[in-house]
């Protein structure tokens, strides 16, 4: 159960419901304005949002509800009022057509979640404004559990929450999922994960046995060997999530003490105060976030389909990419969130928390920002062979690095600070109109492209652990007084 504190200073409105714990660089506001706005233009008269089927990965099914939801995934996160008429008409169109394939699936699960943490912000924000702008400090006496909020959730919406789930359980192809008819992939499997993530945190059941599936998939499917990289933390593989769970709430704790005496003090709280404490919790914090056994890290991706035979036909279902990396990491953090503590755990935990790792290990290895980072094909290793062309799907990978780094509590991967990097990048090559497309080393065209630039550059993502990200950035001083 979280406390919401909220902090309103010149530094703006600081929230622990939030991911973003710093100052957001008024570029990214700019950026992620102009993109919402281009976003919202692109909505059709019914409510529907749609993608290129053709261009320039080839689908042949249409899912245009699933784009739907992943617009308004995008949206919501991007700061659209959660009663905004565009945000009304493509739940209503939602409604009206029930998406039928796995992406689709959990998008409307993602957009759903989104939907109601906005109508919680916006209540809190009414709160705040009646307490009067004039007061530097207000902290209001509520808290944020997912699993009670969802409770107030309207009865139509958390039947829906509930059904969807229920259909990714009942809809996979063997052990995760797949297109119809038969098969598994990493990409559909990532994105039913992402869905099962918010049933974990909103409390909706979900059998042990599919996350057990899950994990004996993705670390069967990854490399097994890869170079040796220099180490660098990886807390929530390194970590029991018991013990990140015990600093978080101590953090929360040490937030929420500060403003309380800063009330009774009647005193203001400035900018100054503010760094002040959070230098005295990144200190003691930081230390205990990253500090652990230097385990050796390999690098070891994954690729879309390791199952695949055909590899004159179908070489790019096996090229180990940063895109289906990421997709790996991701799905093994999620499953130890639901594991850790189980039976299962035991006989999984060295091989989910070394996968995770050495997924981590691979995006260091191979760390770009400007494209899909391609390793070699499958089954990989030090001697595999290598792709015959570059990979495409650049700003899903970038995406997946968003959800990589927030949900592996990653600050950087090896050397590379992966959020300023990809928000430098991402900065740099937006449209004058406010898109994103990255042509034909995209994905479905400019509007999933702008999508997943917006989610990154509000790194979404719902943390398992939140950490504060001054925490995070206090790696750097973490270094130098371990050397």
């Amino acid at each position: 159960m979280r406390r919401l504190v909220v902090a309103l200073a010149l530094v703006g409105f600081v929230s622990l419901l939030s991911a973003q714990d710093e100052e957001e660089d008024p570029r990214i506001k700019r950026a992620v304005k102009r993109a919402v706005a281009w976003l919202k233009s692109q909505q059709k008269s019914d409510g529907h949002w749609e993608y290129n089927p053709d261009r320039p990965f080839k689908l042949d099914i249409v899912m245009y509800e699933g784009c739907t939801a992943l617009a308004l995934f995008a949206l919501l996160k991007g700061g659209v009022d959660p009663d905004e008429d565009c945000i009304k008409k493509g739940f209503e169109y939602l409604e009206k057509h029930p998406p039928k394939h796995t992406y689709s699936v959990a998008c409307y699960v993602l957009a759903l979640d989104a939907l109601y943490e906005a109508r919680f912000k916006k209540r809190v924000k009414k709160k705040l404004e009646k307490k009067g702008r004039k007061s530097m400090t207000a902290v209001i006496d509520e808290t944020y559990n997912p699993k009670k909020d969802v409770k107030k959730w309207a009865p139509k919406d958390l039947a829906k929450l509930k059904e969807l789930i229920k259909w990714l359980v009942q809809h996979r192809t063997q052990r995760v999922w797949r297109y119809p008819p038969n098969g598994e992939d990493m990409s559909n499997t990532q994105y039913a994960v992402l869905a099962l993530a918010v049933a974990l945190r909103r409390g909706i059941p979900v059998p042990k046995e599919v996350f057990v599936k899950i994990a004996e998939y993705c670390t069967e499917a990854q490399e097994k060997d890869g170079p040796e990289v220099p180490w660098f933390p990886v807390p929530l593989a390194d970590k029991p999530i018991k013990v990140l769970k015990k600093l978080e709430k101590k953090i929360e704790r040490e937030i929420a003490k500060f403003t309380r005496a800063a009330r009774r003090s009647k005193q203001e709280v400035t900018r100054e105060d503010i760094k002040r404490l959070r230098t005295s919790v990144v200190r003691e914090s930081a230390d205990k976030v990253f500090r652990g056994e230097k385990k050796k890290m390999y690098a070891r991706g994954w690729c879309y389909m390791f199952t695949e035979k055909n590899l004159q036909q179908f070489e790019w279902r096996l090229m180990i990419t940063g895109a289906m990396t990421t997709s790996g990491i991701a799905a093994l953090c999620v499953c130890k969130r639901a594991l850790e503590g189980t039976p299962e755990w035991h006989r999984l935990k060295n091989k989910v928390e070394q996968g995770i790792r050495d997924g981590a290990a691979w995006i260091a290895h191979h760390f770009t920002v400007t494209g899909n980072p391609v390793g070699k094909l499958y089954p990989g290793g030090k001697n595999g062979k290598k792709p015959s062309r570059p990979a495409i799907h650049h700003f899903y990978f970038l995406y997946g690095l968003e959800r990589s780094g927030i949900l592996g509590l990653i600050p950087k991967f090896g050397k590379h600070d992966w959020f300023k990097e990809g928000a430098e990048h991402l900065l740099g090559c937006q449209n004058s109109d406010g898109h994103w497309d990255a042509g034909s080393y995209g994905t479905s065209g400019p509007v999933p492209d702008t999508c997943w630039a917006i989610l990154f550059l509000k790194k979404a993502t719902t943390p398992i652990v939140r950490v504060p990200r001054d925490v995070a950035t206090g790696l750097a001083e973490w270094f130098k007084k371990k050397k």
